[in-house]
């Protein structure tokens, strides 16, 4: 009986702030192989990765926002293609959703890094795939709570991984907001 009402007042909530799970038409997730190599220090010490350079692109006549999370935007990504390769996970001190504004044109590029397991053997043709769980932004969200854990998966295009690097690869990400796009998603780190 708890579990029916919760569930009755989370929907109630769910229509009353009017988020909806599925996506605005014309997200795109373009994504590649930003660099590879090793975590020098800290959880994932000693342990091989990947930095994915992931592209989230606005590619309608309209402008859309979009709901993530200002430190675990981490969780808000998807890997397909292999269970051996997860998203890096950070202490969050200050942690809110915020709205990705995109314009036509317009995207985010997300540096997600990601680690491999220490028992299986680095694969240089291995391929995978990201999404990006869209949902739409509605004023009033309070707290990660309020993003709703059913948003609609955006898949990117395959990535294969390539030769393991000799970087030295940092255990969080980083965010840009590349502003207008002309064509494609491109752009560099600011």
């Amino acid at each position: 009986m708890k579990i029916q009402i919760l569930s009755a007042l989370f929907l109630g909530l769910f229509l009353v702030l009017g988020i909806r799970a599925d996506p605005p038409q014309g997200v795109q997730v373009v994504a590649g192989v930003e660099r590879t190599g090793v975590y020098p220090d800290g959880y994932y010490a000693g342990m091989r990765g990947v930095v994915v350079r992931a592209v989230v692109q606005n590619v309608s006549t309209q402008e859309i926002g979009l709901s993530y999370m200002t430190c675990s935007w981490y969780d808000m990504w998807s890997i397909r293609g292999s269970n051996d390769i997860s998203c890096v996970t950070w202490d969050c001190l200050g942690n809110f959703p915020a709205k990705m504004k995109l314009g036509p044109g317009q995207c985010f590029v997300f540096y997600i890094p990601m680690v491999m397991r220490n028992d299986v053997v680095w694969n240089p043709g291995a391929a995978i795939s990201i999404a990006f769980r869209c949902v739409e932004w509605r004023q009033g969200l309070a707290s990660e709570c309020e993003i709703p854990d059913a948003g609609t998966n955006v898949w990117s295009n395959e990535i294969v991984l390539g030769m393991l690097g000799s970087h030295v690869l940092r255990a969080y990400g980083d965010i840009e907001a590349a502003g207008q796009i002309e064509g494609r998603a491109e752009g560099g780190r600011k």
